[in-house]
């Protein structure tokens, strides 16, 4: 959500999910899961601090549904 909106995002790290949506935390602040202070002063960070939006609007597009189609017709060309 965060990414669609241009914006830092903040996340547990959680398998699977995050570390790889993120790219690996390019995107945003990966907390441990279970440390909810962590995670609340990483959110109260990120709306505080100035972030690069070229960062998240690049790696939102790797999500855009051109991209997964273009994805899916590589794949079935393949076959």
């Amino acid at each position: 959500m965060a990414l669609a909106a241009w914006m830092s995002a903040v996340s547990t790290n959680c398998p699977p999910g995050p570390r790889e949506f993120l790219g690996a935390g390019m995107c945003g602040r990966l907390c441990p899961v279970g440390d909810a202070k962590l995670l609340a002063a990483a959110k109260d960070e990120s709306l505080a601090s100035g972030h690069d939006e070229a960062v998240p609007i690049e790696r939102s597009k790797d999500f855009s549904i051109q991209n997964a189609v273009d994805q899916c017709e590589r794949l079935l060309v393949r076959q």
